[in-house]
């Protein structure tokens, strides 16, 4: 949804019909929700909203995504692999030993991955 001027945000009856078109954010809807449930004069705006809009609905034939979209969503929404540790060298000595003091080197000279 775009910006609207700040005066806009407090009408009733602008935000019952955005409520009805569907166009509102999450946090506005659920607001809007909760305002629906306690306020009959905005669930009035909204059976209002719906009464008018809802003739255009049904002249609106629903469309499905393409595949390629479907296909995408599947791929965010999936689990995906651990990544490979990466091993860091410990200095010179055996694995698992630090080198003496003094030999410290930054993690990020040794990290091999």
């Amino acid at each position: 949804m775009s910006e609207r001027p700040e005066a806009e945000t407090d009408d009733p009856n602008l935000l019952a019909g955005e409520y009805v078109l569907g166009v509102l954010d999450h946090d506005a809807r659920r607001e809007a929700e909760r305002r629906l449930a306690a306020d009959p004069a905005f669930a009035r705006d909204v059976a209002a909203w719906s009464e008018r809009l809802g003739p255009l609905l049904e002249e609106i034939a629903p469309v499905s995504p393409p595949e390629h979209v479907w296909a995408g969503v599947a791929a965010a929404l999936a689990p995906r692999p651990p990544r490979a540790s990466c091993r860091t060298e410990r200095g010179s000595g055996a694995p698992g030993r630090l080198s003496p003091p003094g030999r410290w080197r930054p993690a990020s000279l040794r990290s091999r991955c």
